[in-house]
């Protein structure tokens, strides 16, 4: 297919690629709603299933022991099928899952229920992403991943403060039955609106026959320095989110200010319209100056200064714990960023692959250091029991969480020394896409 034909399809398209990545990006949504809801029902949930802190930390680390292992198997399969089926397949299995965690009585049905959720949600990030390549040009990816970013901050938003009301008025298990049936109406939805590319895009199967399998996507995405380097400054800008704004802030914050689950549960809030709102005017900001290094390196240095005044300023007031809350959260908007440079630095035809490999990056934190949050709770617990519940001192928890500035410190030295500069430009001599729908026309 020529130029002028692809112009002429995507003119043609008018909206169509915002409402397919649109409608495709709300699988993050949900999934991101899904992952964080155990924060705003902690007590509940170690009440329900008879559990500690550590116990907890596994229970909600189960979703990550499924979502981490499957973001490169589910960026080779999203370059093999295609999103729309496995989009709309992963979703109705969300909501299957979701069904299941409220049902059941015994924490291992639900931490299976989570290691199944887990697992289909690796899909919702990656697939949005891959149909962002396909939908849109280039030089737009930083800001588009920004863009999807904030609506997964939104269903963060909606998993803490609001399911935290819900479940004081309905119950925790109501609430869940409540986000199944939610899950299961846009799994149908999914089917009808979204297409994998452009109609007339043949650019992605015209060569079926000269295109890499599976085992070989993998293996030139794993043998590029730069997906590993990046890959570890992605992993560190996201894990102090993982650890603090996923499960262990609320409670944190509960027991700082001495408030209720709700108010620390909207304090929390703030954590995610950071990332919101700085995720879009990072990326716009990364591709405006056409530089990468400088943002990561800016947003690790706030994610330490913003971590340790939301740790060890004693009494803080509540304004100021709100603007370093904002600024945590802006910090980690980075990842954005580090999604448009795992892009620069492999071809298109390993898109899904190697964004696939970044985000499992990402995630890592949440897989290993919620559950090792807990743990340091319970070495560091005193015997003291409140209401039924182990309690935990402020300093057990500043302590667990010293690994928050830990993070941001390994994300400064890999932006200075490890990752390198690619002006926001694909790193190969031939285009990425001549096909990808071009904001200008």
């Amino acid at each position: 297919m020529n130029n002028n034909t692809s112009q002429m399809s995507y003119s043609k398209a008018g909206l169509l690629p915002f409402l397919i990545c649109g409608v495709g990006a709300f699988f993050y949504v949900y999934e991101f709603f899904l992952r964080v809801m155990p924060s705003a029902m902690t007590d509940e949930l170690m009440r329900s299933f008879q559990i500690d802190a550590g116990g907890l930390g596994v229970l909600s680390a189960f979703f990550y022991y499924g979502y981490t292992p499957m973001q490169i198997p589910a960026g080779l399969l999203l370059d093999r099928y295609g999103p729309r089926i496995l989009l709309s397949l992963s979703m109705m299995v969300c909501a299957v899952g979701a069904l299941a965690f409220g049902l059941t009585n015994s924490a291992i049905v639900a931490s299976m229920a989570r290691l199944f959720i887990g697992l289909v949600s690796a899909f919702a990030f990656v697939g949005a992403l891959v149909l962002a390549t396909r939908w849109f040009a280039a030089r737009y990816f930083a800001l588009i991943v920004g863009l999807i970013q904030l609506m997964g901050c939104i269903g963060a938003i909606v998993g803490e403060a609001p399911v935290a009301i819900m479940v004081q008025h309905i119950g925790w298990r109501s609430t869940m039955f409540w986000s199944a049936g939610v899950g299961a109406i846009f799994a149908i939805l999914f089917w009808v609106i979204i297409r994998d590319r452009p109609e007339g895009d043949r650019d992605s199967t015209a060569h079926t026959e000269h295109q890499p399998n599976e085992l070989q996507r993998l293996s030139q995405v794993v043998k590029n320095p730069q997906t590993w380097t990046v890959g570890l400054y992605a992993f560190a800008c996201w894990a102090p989110i993982a650890i603090f704004a996923d499960l262990w802030g609320i409670p944190y914050l509960k027991l700082f200010y001495n408030t209720s689950v709700a108010t620390a549960a909207t304090a929390i809030a703030v954590v995610w319209i950071g990332i919101a709102v700085a995720g879009p005017v990072v990326g716009w900001w990364s591709n405006k100056i056409a530089n990468r290094r400088t943002p990561l390196l800016l947003c690790s240095i706030l994610g330490l200064i913003s971590s340790l005044f939301i740790l060890y300023v004693p009494g803080l007031p509540w304004p100021f714990m709100y603007l370093a809350l904002f600024v945590f959260g802006a910090a980690a908007s980075s990842q954005a960023v580090s999604f448009g440079l795992v892009q620069d630095n492999n071809h298109i035809s390993v898109a899904g692959t190697a964004v696939g490999f970044n985000n499992m990056a990402v995630i890592l934190g949440g897989l290993l250091f919620q559950p090792l949050v807990g743990f340091i709770l319970n070495n560091l617990w005193d015997g003291t029991i409140i209401n039924g519940l182990h309690f935990y001192s402020l300093e057990n928890y500043r302590s667990a969480l010293i690994l928050l500035p830990i993070c941001s410190v390994i994300g400064i030295f890999a932006s200075i020394f490890l990752v390198k500069e690619t002006h926001c430009q694909p790193q190969f001599s031939e285009p990425t896409s001549n096909l990808a729908y071009d904001l200008q026309k």
